[in-house]
């Protein structure tokens, strides 16, 4: 849980800035790389490796998915 706490909290300092603080989108591409990876590294279609969602998967949805909704927005190169 605490990787998508890193990556809640480095969303909105992208966010709040208006993706105007590079070091803030950095460290967004960082948190997601990071979640990527241990993403890559399971081996099954649910991050920790169960046949069934944990709360784990449920409490880091939500701050993977707002990602996607910045494509397109004011906000693109921080979806890039």
């Amino acid at each position: 849980m605490k990787i998508f706490d890193d990556l809640a909290s480095v969303q909105f300092e992208a966010i709040v800035s208006h993706g105007t603080s590079e070091g803030g989108v950095a460290k967004m591409g960082k948190a997601i790389d990071k979640l990527e990876l241990l993403i890559k590294e399971s081996k099954s279609a649910y991050f920790l490796n169960s046949q069934n969602y944990s709360m784990v998967d449920l409490y880091g949805f939500p701050h993977c998915s707002r990602v996607f909704y910045l494509k397109g927005s004011a906000l693109n190169n921080v979806y890039e």
